[in-house]
């Protein structure tokens, strides 16, 4: 049998065309995938796995609208049980882009609306997480600027674990090492750093005990794992507490921020590159503890003040200033018999959080203070 080459191509090309329909046949189908999404979500509890799954059906460019309309309201309410604010970003692409999707609609109007009044309340939202591996009474850790990795000193390594297990978002994953044991400590929370990018962890190592002309030094490594380097800088002669050696890391880990002063009266906050290279002051004297703002614009600090004894100074105010030096301004002053420590940013850079008392240690609080964009308070401070 003879076949033309007009013949040929004719069944090269239906060949193809049958390929390709098998090919499709053979993919799962959108409503498959969303039905398997759930079950790991709602029947698994591996949030992360249904998270992936739900990327790849929206990620098909809406072949299916409905599906994918009810992927990203999914998607969404993930992001709102990690407590991440990547949730109101599914909900307003769900509006622009489906709004035919009536269903979806609606109940994505009703969590935006609520998520605008718990952001107008500025008022943080609690969740005891059960951590099985167990954390130093002396530090607790510290968590990554997403909020979903707490890294942690035990047995002398830098630690991470997963806040949110497979198996319940309430419990904790499995805990990784990161170092082999090198000496590392941690002491009121003072020894983590996290990069503003959640890539780099810095941590310190050797503890200056009684001696406080001890070299301390200060390493940081991938928060993935691998090698950890020393940074180009040590303490000595820290003045008056363990506070005092709290420091911060920019958003690229490519800047170091600490206080240095072998007296409270030349205390203050300094910045200078992680490589090496020149201090630079940031705040007037009796100042420490600086914590960096999201965006890297802001650094928050304690101001210490003369109690007018010899040596007595106190720590009841909290300032805000430009992470680039110059004119802070005071956010936050206790009054009476109380301290204020430890400055921390909320993720979205809208709140900050800090440990303050009322009578001496034995009535410690949580702090929090809603903080506008260009770093004055937007409210009163609430008290936990």
């Amino acid at each position: 049998m003879v076949i033309s080459r007009a013949s040929a191509f004719a069944i090269i090309a239906a060949l193809s065309v049958l390929l390709t329909v098998g090919g499709h046949a053979r993919q799962a189908e959108p409503g498959v995938q969303l039905r398997a999404a759930i079950e790991k979500e709602d029947v698994a509890g591996d949030l992360e796995g249904a998270m992936t799954l739900y990327r790849q059906i929206i990620a098909a460019n809406g072949r299916n609208r409905a599906v994918t309309a009810k992927a990203l309201l999914r998607l969404g309410g993930c992001y709102e049980k990690l407590g991440q604010k990547e949730s109101r970003k599914m909900y307003e692409r769900l509006l622009a882009e489906y709004p035919d999707q009536a269903r979806e609609v609606s109940e994505a109007r009703t969590r935006l609306a609520a998520l605008t009044r718990s952001v107008e309340q500025q008022k943080p939202r609690f969740r005891r997480i059960h951590i099985p591996a167990g954390l130093s009474l002396t530090g607790s850790g510290k968590l990554s600027p997403d909020g979903r990795t707490l890294a942690f000193i035990a047995d002398g390594s830098l630690w991470t674990v997963p806040v949110h297990g497979k198996s319940d978002p309430n419990i904790a994953g499995a805990p990784v090492r990161l170092t082999e044991p090198v000496h590392a400590w941690d002491n009121a929370n003072v020894s983590i750093a996290w990069s503003g990018n959640g890539k780099w962890i810095a941590f310190r190592v050797a503890v200056p005990q009684a001696n406080r002309n001890a070299e301390e030094a200060l390493y940081s490594g991938p928060a993935a794992g691998g090698t950890p380097k020393r940074l180009p800088i040590s303490w000595r002669g820290w003045a008056d507490d363990v506070y005092t050696m709290r420091y911060a890391l920019s958003h690229d880990a490519e800047m170091l921020y600490f206080a240095a002063g072998a007296t409270h009266d030349a205390l203050r906050i300094y910045s200078m590159p992680a490589a090496g290279g020149e201090w630079h002051p940031l705040t007037e004297p009796t100042s420490r503890q600086p914590a960096l703002s999201p965006d890297g614009s802001r650094v928050a600090y304690v101001k210490m003040q003369d109690e007018g004894l010899p040596g007595t100074f106190g720590t009841k105010e909290i300032w805000i200033g430009p992470s680039s030096g110059g004119t802070g301004r005071r956010v936050h002053l206790q009054t009476g018999q109380t301290w204020v420590q430890s400055p921390l940013w909320s993720p979205d850079g809208s709140m900050l959080a800090f440990l303050g008392s009322e009578q001496g240690n034995m009535h410690r609080q949580l702090c929090v203070l809603p903080v506008r964009h260009d770093g004055s308070p937007g409210g009163d401070v609430t008290r936990f």
